[in-house]
């Protein structure tokens, strides 16, 4: 008798190309914030969420994969700074933008992102409206750098 797993075809992951909106991975290493982030962009409706993960490790066993379009960093663990992490990140998957969650009390952590490869930079005091504007601008090819950083 086939089991399950042997009479299911294999799932077809979309390129970033084939999506009809834009796929997000989402990297927080705090599962209540993480999960408010989810929550903003399933009320958003504008992107698909391909991926979420608390740690640096399983999100790079798992961006290539999955092809997010973006990924949206927010992650601040003693290991590891926020640019150390972009510079992983752009390792395991160089055409994928990033873009990074700051305090805002860390304003010279934003050069630094950026200056790591990060394509945006959004101040953790912002509004829901300026996620959606700096995924687009990325997606799109463009540099954000939130007002208030």
């Amino acid at each position: 008798m086939l089991s399950r797993l042997e009479t299911t075809p294999p799932r077809r992951i979309a390129t970033a190309a084939q999506r009809r909106t834009p796929g997000v991975y989402l990297i927080d290493d705090q599962r209540l914030l993480r999960a408010g982030l989810l929550d903003v962009m399933r009320v958003l409706g504008r992107f698909e969420v391909v991926g979420e993960s608390g740690d640096l490790e399983r999100a790079m066993r798992e961006i290539p994969a999955l092809r997010p379009s973006v990924v949206v960093l927010d992650l601040y663990q003693d290991l590891v700074t926020p640019s150390e992490a972009v510079r992983i990140l752009q390792r395991t998957a160089p055409c994928v933008p990033i873009v990074v969650l700051i305090d805002g009390r860390q304003a010279c952590t934003t050069h630094s992102a950026l200056s790591n490869g990060a394509r945006a930079c959004l101040s953790k005091e912002s509004e829901a409206i300026e996620l959606v504007l700096a995924i687009d601008a990325v997606h799109r090819g463009f540099t954000f750098v939130s007002p208030e950083l």
